[in-house]
């Protein structure tokens, strides 16, 4: 039965507000106008106050800031504190969490290192761009010889001095691209 009646209430209210779409809207803005207005006069009486008590607030305001910068310090020499007087505990706790940080990171290590080494040629590959891409000097004679210059490593397709405009050069070159290097002694 309560249900009926609270179901009839909505429907019934919805149906009042569609009647009265002008009137329900107006309504709406004016709430929305009135909030906005006691907001707007809640922050410029604070403001007034400031100003007419400029002191006592600058005084609040300094209390404010202190009593935060002491309540951290009692924070840290109380955890200090703490950790002197459970010396072993804590040293324990932070053998546990070495641990654990080794244990959790230990499989992703293994798992790089077996990625690696099952493309060995693609691992090549990238330890060498990386190689190329990191040195510090752009004028320096790099310590490679290629088919391609070094300028065109962050590319899809090594062009160096193959014409830009042959897609069959392209594509044979994309193919060789591990190839092409060779490491001068």
């Amino acid at each position: 039965m309560y249900q009926k009646e609270r179901y009839s209430t909505l429907v019934g209210g919805a149906l009042n507000r569609m009647r009265n779409l002008k009137l329900s809207r107006a309504w709406e803005q004016w709430q929305f106008w009135y909030e906005e207005m006691m907001r707007q006069q809640f922050l410029l009486g604070g403001a007034l106050n400031r100003m007419r008590n400029f002191h006592l607030s600058r005084a609040w305001e300094k209390w404010q800031f202190e009593y935060e910068r002491k309540k951290h310090q009692m924070f840290l020499i109380g955890g200090a504190v703490h950790r002197m007087l459970n010396f072993h505990l804590s040293r324990a706790w932070e053998r546990w969490q070495y641990w654990y940080f080794e244990k959790l990171n230990t499989p992703d290590l293994f798992e790089g290192a077996i990625r690696r080494m099952q493309n060995l040629l693609l691992s090549r590959a990238y330890n060498k761009w990386t190689s190329i891409c990191r040195r510090r000097n752009p004028e320096e004679k790099p310590k490679y010889t290629s088919r391609w210059d070094g300028d065109l490593l962050s590319k899809r397709w090594p062009l160096g001095q193959q014409s830009t405009s042959s897609l069959s050069n392209r594509s044979q070159g994309s193919r060789n691209l591990l190839d092409g290097w060779k490491i001068e002694s």
